[in-house]
């Protein structure tokens, strides 16, 4: 997604919010990371809510929250797109 496909652009939460929507509604897990600017919004969508992913470790992630492990062809598709 980008700007273009929501009606307001940054600050406004539209865009974080329809992706997170979209996420969610594709069976994706959502990981929100917010800004003083977005922290109020509504994000119930969201497995975990964080200030910043400093002190969160991807192994944590997985065990807390039941994800599965990315496959090493999931990694080498995001490396050539």
């Amino acid at each position: 997604m980008a700007g273009d496909d929501v009606k307001e652009k940054k600050p406004d939460p539209s865009i974080y919010i329809t992706v997170a929507k979209a996420a969610t509604g594709a069976g994706m897990s959502c990981v929100i990371t917010y800004t003083s600017s977005t922290a109020d919004q509504d994000f119930k969508e969201a497995i975990a809510i964080y200030p910043d992913l400093s002190d969160v470790r991807y192994e944590y992630m997985l065990q807390v929250y039941g994800l599965r492990k990315r496959s090493r062809s999931t990694e080498k598709m995001r490396e050539i797109t």
